[in-house]
């Protein structure tokens, strides 16, 4: 079934919004990826990962790191969060948001 225009306007701004910061820096990484200093296809690059598997393995600790600290906070703070009142909800959900504006505030 055909989307109605306005839902897909709705949508456009989020479409290119990810192709902008998705999308694009995905490609760059790709092109970095398989060629060399030049600009020339190369699979040399391949070769130096050994060289940082040490690192790759220190980032995927961190991952499982950060993501069982975001999961032993996040499920009980928004199971607690669904049995409150709309206008508790609204505060919740604003104290958990402000610390991600404060950054902004501080440069405005």
């Amino acid at each position: 079934m055909k989307k109605p225009l306005s839902i897909r306007l709705i949508n456009a701004p989020y479409l290119v919004w990810s192709a902008i910061f998705i999308v694009v820096p995905l490609v760059i990484v790709g092109y970095f990826t398989f060629t060399d200093t030049q600009g020339a296809f190369t699979l040399e690059n391949f070769n130096e990962i050994p060289e940082y598997f040490d690192i790759f393995m220190r980032s995927i600790g961190y991952a499982i790191i950060a993501t069982m600290i975001t999961l032993v906070l996040a499920y009980p703070f928004s199971y607690f969060m669904s049995k409150t009142s709309k206008n508790t909800q609204g505060i919740m959900m604003m104290l958990v948001m402000l610390p991600m504006w404060m950054n902004l505030l501080i440069r405005t």
